[in-house]
């Protein structure tokens, strides 16, 4: 792009590090901003959209439900699409590119090339220091409005719980957990907010300063620490429930929960006697990298057994089932949480390994003068630090959505098949097919295929033959309402 001359204006009034410097503000203050709402809104409709293909997935809807399914992704799509170019303007305008500014040592006969830059420009420096907050900020808001949407079906599902376990004294325990855990997700969210605001405004003496940015770099990590730790502990208890409180998998959730206890205090004891105007990380301690290792270690033993189980119970029910082979709800509802655990054991199984190999390593200024050492460079690692703060939110409240619909399912009870229309459909050429989630325990089925038939409410002189499988049938609602329970 080849830019105007300024012809009305005298050209000892021109200082092109003054107009770059203009320009870094206003995209700081005004272009910056919109750019983060647009990331909250992405990450909210991100939410939405997968809630309505989880409904559409567990309920198996018609033709219909997938086709508005579709509709909604392609906004999605559509959204993203205007969000990525929205973040492209944003780096273009604050490395200069936009002005046709190079920063290559070799581009100083260039037209393009802007004189009297050094790479020791303290106030080039200081926008430097502020596009190395803003971007991992970006990702970070858009899973925080994630993690709103989350907490708002978490909470709307636990409280439609309490109606039908109103004598439970665990009835307050999820919307609890799922207060706090946004909280802390909400206040995480709020420092870096505010990391990028002191940066960004620049007005604080250098001691100041950096004073100020090293007590929030002790509270994110507070507060990151917090949701480390209640989410491997809800983890463990997750575990544990699946597992119907076996007494060897107890011990081994408690020691797992007290070693991520011990190792998380340890880390906020020791950064807080070495604060600096750095966010401490995981990473960047030795203990903080053994605390993100046994959270990974935690977590994938976790999804290991947890999977271990969902493929018991499915052979179980196979086994027992005189029912359609449609899955239950319960059994979607045990996949979902599988296949959770492994994307959430699999994001921190990448966030260690980050600590020991440099990846994806984004340039925010300086251009070429870039280098995997450079303090104006951006890689996973500084976008995993503020992101995992809203994952460890994410991956609870995901399953506090799905043990209350569970719950919700469980308790409403079976719905009862009525004689007349049992008898009705009996006398068509095949038997009504009965979902194992509309089943009464009462209701028997009798026969295979084409044959198939399903009748209520037996009788005390029913022969040897209906006998036998009245027991089969509750043979399978017993270990379909043991694996409904977990």
């Amino acid at each position: 792009m080849i830019l105007p001359r300024l012809t009305n204006i005298p050209v000892d009034n021109i200082d092109e590090i003054d107009v770059l410097l203009k320009l870094f503000g206003f995209t700081a203050s005004s272009i910056a901003s919109s750019v983060l709402f647009e990331s909250f809104t992405l990450g909210a409709a991100c939410a939405c959209a997968l809630a309505v293909s989880c409904v559409v997935w567990v309920r198996q809807r018609s033709v219909m439900g997938i086709s508005s399914l579709l509709a909604v992704w392609l906004l999605f799509i559509l959204l993203v699409i205007h969000w990525a170019f929205s973040v492209y303007q944003l780096e273009s305008l604050s490395s200069g590119s936009a002005l046709g500014i190079t920063w290559d040592d070799d581009a100083s006969d260039s037209d393009t090339a802007l004189t009297g830059v050094t790479k020791d420009s303290d106030s080039y420096q200081a926008y430097g220091f502020l596009w190395v907050a803003l971007l991992p900020l970006v990702a970070e808001t858009v899973l925080f409005g994630f993690a709103l949407i989350l907490f708002v079906i978490a909470t709307f599902t636990s409280l439609r719980n309490v109606r039908f376990q109103r004598r439970s004294r665990f009835v307050a325990v999820i919307p609890s957990l799922a207060v706090v855990m946004f909280a802390t997700a909400l206040a995480h969210w709020t420092m870096s907010l505010s990391y990028y605001v002191v940066d960004a405004k620049n007005s604080l003496p250098p001691q100041e300063r950096d004073l100020h940015i090293a007590v929030l770099s002790l509270v994110t990590l507070v507060l990151f620490s917090i949701n480390v730790i209640m989410s491997d502990i809800i983890v463990l208890w997750r575990m544990c429930v699946v597992w119907n409180n076996d007494r060897t998998i107890i011990c081994f959730g408690v020691l797992m929960a007290l070693a991520t206890l011990a190792l998380n205090i340890a880390n906020l004891v020791g950064s807080a006697f070495s604060l600096d105007a750095t966010f401490p990380t995981y990473g960047r301690s030795s203990g903080g990298t053994a605390t993100a290792l046994l959270s990974l270690i935690s977590n994938l033993s976790a999804t290991v057994l947890v999977g271990v189980k969902a493929w018991l119970h499915r052979r179980q029910l196979a086994e027992f089932s005189c029912m359609n082979s449609r899955r239950t709800l319960a059994v979607r509802i045990m996949e979902l949480l599988v296949e959770s655990g492994v994307i959430y054991t699999t994001i921190w199984a990448l966030y260690c390994a980050t600590f020991f190999y440099g990846i994806d390593y984004q340039t925010t200024l300086y251009g070429v003068w870039a280098s995997p050492g450079c303090i104006f460079c951006v890689n996973s690692t500084d976008f995993l630090d503020l992101a995992m703060a809203q994952i460890t939110a994410i991956y609870p409240l995901m399953i506090f959505i799905l043990v209350a619909l569970d719950k919700i399912h469980y308790s409403q009870g079976p719905q009862i098949l009525s004689i007349d229309v049992i008898q009705h459909t009996s006398n068509r050429d095949h038997a009504p097919t009965v979902n194992a989630d509309d089943a009464d325990p009462s209701v028997l089925c009798i026969g295979s295929g084409p044959t198939r038939l399903a009748i209520a409410g037996a009788n005390d002189d029913e022969d040897a033959a209906l006998a036998e499988e009245k027991v089969d049938a509750h043979k399978s609602k017993g270990a379909e309402a043991e694996f409904e329970a977990v």
